[in-house]
């Protein structure tokens, strides 16, 4: 499609210097558009080089609500390549408007022909530009393609309110988020002694091992939202969703809203400034009781410079989420503490100093680093949460938030492998006896009645969802969940 649409882009320019128009709006329109072609072309790329699904809705949303300008720093090529191209863009267009402006001071009727087939090519190149396919893709052809399944689906039958019995035994939940940590990180024949320490707890934790990426959760706070409040992030665009950032979704009933009631102590641990995404927002809408990011930890810093562009490394988030579940253990009262790492999501080598001398191989800029580094952190993290005197009454839940970024310098890997690609799930606790391997295909969105399931809770229905240890083998497909982005919509209002 891409080739296509520069061939008409090419062919229309041709037929436009035969027409040898002097009609100055006929210049500057056609210019007008040429310049909106290679703006769109140029936003694609961009967007290409950020996402999995070009101009998809993690950027639209990260541009409007708590996008990282400092971002552009860190990506020094791409922030060039935007600026620059942006300038080159609007020289080449310039230049040419005012050279045919000046060339062509003749108006030629016998070339009328080839002006509006330049016109009619330009046309059909801006339609089978990638950004103009992918904003169809977005919006109207999406809409167009749930009417058929209107009839056939009753949304009210599906989406009811799950009912959540209270337990006499709360255990205390650590759950890791890993950022774009996926299943084939552990597999010894594509990536050789890259987590062992995973791989170990692999042995004595239940273990998922064939967990899909679902529709809607390929970036971080769509996962958190789609599956936590059982809404995806899909809302109206002319609506204000955290409210002058006083709320977020204040009117829906998400799972911490249920845990609340249980009295538990909802906690979270992160790298970045307190408002990026609107996790602060979020999570304090709905009952975390305390939130902790970056900019509380500077200060508590041996070296106030120890912070990697607009975010603190791993090992500084892990020994912060330990001080914290240290804290909370010495209560009495049952709690939950989130936590997330960052250095494993980039598309290169990002390492905490705990891992200087723990390279997985010699390539200085190689994501593999990385990961091996946080395959350490994590072990270590669990080792002191193992050794400390309320491990007993503890489970630990290790879940891959999404799959690894698609412009890291393995992805080539990752794509060779792509029908094996699964995401991390794996659930630990104080029995050693749990090797067990559940290899039922499921996808993200079960996760979430699969903990609750294994603490004791009983969910007659967790939305769409069920629990892995569950025998039903009944799926709802992402094909299904798509249809209904109407519904999801008028949810959001």
């Amino acid at each position: 499609m891409v080739i296509l649409s520069i061939i008409l882009l090419g062919l229309s320019l041709i037929y436009f210097n035969k027409s040898k128009t002097s009609i100055k709006k006929s210049i500057i329109l056609y210019f007008f558009l040429v310049f909106l072609y290679l703006i769109f072309l140029d936003i694609f790329y961009i967007f290409t080089y950020f996402t999995w699904k070009w101009l998809d809705n993690s950027v639209l949303y990260y541009f409007r609500y708590g996008w990282e300008w400092t971002w552009w720093l860190e990506y020094k090529t791409i922030t060039f390549f935007s600026i620059f191209s942006l300038i080159f863009i609007v020289f080449i267009v310039v230049f040419n408007v005012k050279k045919y402006l000046k060339k062509h001071s003749i108006i030629r009727l016998n070339n009328l022909y080839y002006r509006k087939l330049s016109f009619f090519v330009l046309f059909l190149a801006l339609l089978s530009n990638p950004l103009t396919d992918n904003i169809l893709e977005l919006n109207w052809l999406y809409d167009i393609n749930s009417f058929s399944y209107s009839d056939t689906l009753n949304f009210d039958e599906y989406y009811v309110k799950p009912k959540f019995n209270d337990i006499d035994k709360k255990k205390n939940i650590v759950y890791i988020y890993l950022e774009s940590y996926e299943k084939m990180f552990l597999d010894e024949n594509i990536f050789p002694w890259l987590s062992p320490n995973l791989n170990k707890l692999k042995e004595n934790s239940i273990y998922f091992d064939n967990v899909n990426q679902a529709y809607w959760t390929s970036w971080t706070i769509a996962w958190m939202v789609w599956s936590q409040c059982w809404i995806p992030l899909e809302f109206p665009w002319d609506l204000d969703i955290w409210e002058t950032s006083k709320s977020y979704l204040s009117g829906a009933f998400c799972l911490w809203d249920y845990l609340k009631k249980a009295w538990y102590d909802m906690n979270y641990v992160w790298w970045s400034s307190m408002w990026f995404a609107g996790k602060w927002t979020f999570y304090k809408t709905h009952w975390f009781s305390d939130i902790r990011w970056k900019d509380e930890y500077i200060t508590e810093l041996k070296d106030s410079n120890y912070i990697y562009s607009w975010w603190m490394y791993d090992d500084t988030t892990f020994s912060n989420a330990f001080d914290r579940y240290q804290e909370l253990s010495k209560n009495d009262k049952p709690f939950w503490l989130f936590m997330i790492n960052m250095d494993t999501h980039w598309d290169s080598w990002v390492i905490s100093d705990s891992c200087k001398n723990l390279n997985y191989n010699d390539d200085p800029k190689s994501i593999l680093n990385s990961y091996h580094c946080t395959d350490f952190l994590v072990s270590d993290f669990i080792n002191k949460i193992k050794n400390s005197p309320n491990f007993k009454d503890t489970i630990i839940v290790i879940w891959s938030d999404h799959f690894a970024m698609d412009n890291n310098n393995v992805s080539d890997t990752l794509k060779e492998n792509k029908d094996d690609r699964r995401l991390l799930f794996m659930i630990y606790d104080n029995n050693d006896s749990n090797d067990k391997i559940i290899s039922k295909k499921w996808d993200t969105l079960d996760i979430w009645a699969t903990v609750l399931s294994f603490m004791w809770f009983k969910v007659d229905k967790l939305w769409l969802w069920i629990s892995l240890f569950d025998e039903v083998n009944i799926r709802n497909p992402d094909i299904i969940l798509t249809k209904w982005k109407k519904e999801y919509q008028n949810l959001w209002r």
